[in-house]
């Protein structure tokens, strides 16, 4: 990196910014490629894009980084520009860097550290979050970013037939509690099968949902203690793959045994606002129209949504979101979106109805949204009852 003059200064005067690790930050390994555990510097100026990574982690970034990006050490970086004057932290590097480069202005993600910020500041140098998505095509993914998602996808898929395996396994005894090899099966050994499972093929979970009765009305209640025959068992599983660090993400609801008629009724209403929101999803729907579709159909099928004694009841969340690099980004499938949605963008379609008189119901796909239509790559049955 060379110093610049007068000329590429007012040239390169503002320049894109993000002070990150990569488990901290999607856009930094999206924009980089590099897995690193503690926070690293990317930065774009004009067409120079480049990291600076500390000295352990300099023959790895060398390695790893996407082509055409600067790879620098730190230490040599602050040895090379500073004559030995700076003290060697993250505002330091930071400020040296931003007169190296001439940048009298950086944008930033929303995310982007204050205490850094506050420092550029103090010294001169602007600081502005960006106004929406920091890296916007992150929407739009390639056909090799589908691919990644649908392995996480089969990931997810595998442990969920692990679930399907202890339910099915399962007798119940006479507090109607499930039990397997001698043991009542709760909400956190299905769990941890579960989480053993991803980890055996190479994914990591955190959050894994296994919520029976009334604790399923609660959408992001984990679940705990026993499950039983007769209540409906959700299980929400979203998988990162390590290697890739892209997600899957599948829902399904059970009853073992005979399902009650409240409950039966449930499972339709949401499998068919489901299966009629992915016949109408494409590009250029909005988000908001999206959910609407759902939400119709369940009110249609007698599962109206609204509040009853200071508490909501119903479908009480959006239709889906973005999966990619993180578990939740844009596009949402909600009423709050009003944008079109986009042509290759990969989004959830999981709608549910919560009561807390007896719990809840959930099913959820992955798609991929195509011109005039959207994909499935969720390939896992969908049925309620297991004997």
């Amino acid at each position: 990196m060379k110093k610049s003059t007068s000329g590429a200064a007012s040239a390169a005067k503002k320049g894109r910014l993000i002070v990150a690790s990569s488990g901290e930050s999607a856009d930094i390994f999206y924009s980089t490629s590099f897995q690193a555990t503690d926070p690293f510097v990317y930065y774009e100026s004009g067409a120079a894009r480049g990291v600076i990574v500390p000295t352990l982690e300099y023959g790895r970034a060398q390695r790893q980084c996407r082509k055409g990006l600067e790879v620098f050490n730190r230490e040599m970086f602050f040895a090379q520009h500073s004559a030995g004057k700076s003290r060697l932290d993250m505002n330091a590097l930071l400020l040296l860097l931003s007169k190296v480069l001439g940048i009298s202005h950086w944008e930033v993600p929303s995310s982007f550290p204050l205490g850094y910020a506050d420092f550029l500041r103090e010294n001169g140098i602007a600081v502005e979050p960006s106004a929406g998505l920091f890296f916007p095509k992150r929407v739009q993914k390639s056909a090799a970013e589908i691919k990644m998602i649908s392995a996480a996808q089969r990931l997810a898929e595998r442990a969920m037939s692990r679930v399907l395996a202890l339910l099915r396994e399962a007798s119940v005894d006479r507090a109607k509690r499930l039990v397997h090899g001698g043991e009542v099966l709760s909400s956190e050994l299905v769990r941890r099968a579960i989480d053993l499972e991803l980890l055996a093929g190479g994914a990591a979970a955190t959050g894994t949902i296994v919520s029976c009765g009334r604790d399923s009305a609660e959408p992001h209640n984990l679940g705990s203690g026993p499950l039983r025959a007769g209540e409906p068992i959700v299980v929400d599983i979203f998988p990162r793959d390590m290697d890739t660090g892209y997600w899957g993400d599948i829902t399904r609801s059970f009853v073992k045994g005979k399902a009650p008629l409240r409950v039966k009724r449930a499972f339709e209403a949401v499998r068919d606002a489901r299966d009629r929101a992915k016949d109408m999803i494409c590009a250029g729907l909005t988000g908001a129209k999206a959910y609407e579709i759902a939400k119709d159909r369940l009110d249609a099928n007698g599962f109206r949504t609204g509040i009853r004694d200071g508490q909501p009841y119903g479908f009480i969340h959006g239709l889906g979101h973005g999966v990619g690099l993180e578990i939740h980004e844009s596009p949402r499938l909600s009423p709050l979106n009003p944008s079109p949605l986009p042509k290759g963008a990969v989004v959830t379609v999981e709608p549910g109805v919560y009561y807390k008189e007896w719990g809840g119901i959930r099913l959820e796909d992955i798609v991929v949204i195509t011109e005039k239509s959207c994909e499935c790559i969720t390939d896992f049955e969908t049925f309620l009852e297991i004997p």
